[in-house]
């Protein structure tokens, strides 16, 4: 892949995610519960693709339709967005098989909505 797709940069790419990376989340309005995780949380991304302006994560799962790895994919995402000093706004996440594609904002599941004031 990272010689014949151009949007691929890497495969097989580690990530971790520190209680400290945790409370800097949730001290910025994150619905992140440090205490939730065992730290350091760790992974890696199967494929890193920047389409679109966004930089997608991708995680290949032999039975896509049958599972839903929202909550890992998500943490890759915030590791990646922590180390690379990138807002979670500019990632997209996606698992896949040889029928199936699903993606998401990981943005959408871990930001606190903001209550306006009238």
């Amino acid at each position: 892949m990272l010689i014949n797709d151009s949007t691929t940069l890497a495969t097989e790419t580690p990530v971790y995610l520190t209680h400290d990376d945790l409370l800097y989340f949730n001290a910025h309005y994150f619905n992140l519960n440090p205490n939730d995780f065992s730290t350091p949380v760790t992974g890696h991304i199967d494929i890193l693709q920047i389409r679109n302006s966004l930089i997608h994560i991708l995680d290949y799962k032999s039975e896509a339709s049958k599972i839903n790895p929202i909550h890992q994919l998500t943490i890759y995402a915030l590791a990646l967005a922590s180390k690379t000093k990138l807002p979670l706004t500019m990632f997209k996440c996606a698992w896949f098989d040889e029928n199936n594609y699903y993606e998401f904002f990981p943005l959408h599941l871990v930001k606190k909505k903001s209550i306006s004031k009238k």
